[in-house]
């Protein structure tokens, strides 16, 4: 997929896109910015960052292939040597039983539609957390809208008949930067309640990633470091590593009066991200 295009998408799924310099940033939250995609590395200064301070951001955080003292990590897994030795010991033998109990394929985007609703509230229940996933009208979007790009992809693995984990994938024509080898995406992931012990999860991750290194994908993204302190180790044992890259945030001075309540604001503005450490910096 080309930047363009990437654009066009999130901006059918409802995001604000705005543009700067020919990079562009996507309201992640209102009047919260971020560059698009989350981890391409831009050659951008942080001056450049404070202009969209003055288009009415409250906070802009753009990834730069300049060196600076924050730092946003992303796990990767690269080829062309992915397998089971990649993986932790425990994780090699709970993928091979996933693998003989589940058969995992692409899954068309109706059938997304009508059964990963299920799949996505028993998920964040599960998890203990709210998010778009779970509404209705929300996630008849999300799957009719990619239903319309050649380069957004979903896989399922299923036990028998019922899907019981699911993967999107944005295949992206373009690297962390210019002139890299292409990159892919994974943008949601995530289980039913009634075939965990069958391992799904483990199924799915192994294949997907071994199917996108086999068809040239240099590098496959499965979230941030920062997503869930908790998914991080599990991800390690599925053969992935935690990439940083540096960013920079430019932040409105009211911003800094709610930072000491909002412990991801902080995070963000202090560049202390989960799998990358960095010394406190200033906005």
């Amino acid at each position: 997929m080309e930047l363009a295009e990437y654009v066009r998408y999130q901006e059918l799924l409802g995001s604000k896109v705005v543009w700067l310099d020919g990079i562009p940033f996507a309201e992640y939250r209102r009047r919260v910015y971020w560059s698009l995609p989350r981890w391409r590395q831009y050659d951008i200064g942080r001056a450049a960052v404070r202009r969209l301070l003055v288009r009415g951001a409250l906070v802009a955080v753009a990834v730069t292939s300049e060196s600076t003292p924050r730092g946003v990590s992303f796990c990767v897994c690269r080829g062309p040597d992915f397998g089971f030795h990649r993986l932790h010991r425990k994780k090699r033998n709970q993928t091979r039983r996933g693998l003989e109990a589940c058969e995992v394929r692409r899954v068309g985007w109706d059938e997304m539609r009508a059964r990963g609703l299920q799949i996505n509230r028993e998920a964040l229940r599960r998890q203990g957390r709210r998010s778009p996933l779970g509404d209705a009208r929300w996630w008849d979007r999300q799957c009719r809208v990619s239903a319309e790009f050649a380069d957004v992809w979903a896989w399922g693995a299923y036990v028998g008949d019922d899907l019981a984990a699911y993967v999107h994938v944005i295949t992206h024509s373009a690297g962390f930067e210019p002139g890299e080898p292409p990159v892919a995406d994974v943008i949601h992931f995530m289980s039913g309640d009634k075939h965990l012990r069958s391992y799904p999860n483990e199924a799915l991750i192994f294949t997907v990633t071994t199917d996108l290194l086999a068809l040239g994908y240099e590098r496959v993204v499965l979230g941030s470091g920062s997503d869930d302190e908790n998914l991080l180790p599990w991800k390690r044992h599925m053969g992935y590593t935690v990439a940083s890259c540096s960013y920079h945030l430019a932040a409105n001075p009211m911003v800094h009066v709610v930072k000491p309540f909002v412990p991801k604001l902080r995070m963000w503005m202090d560049g202390s991200m989960l799998g990358v450490t960095r010394d406190t910096v200033r906005t």
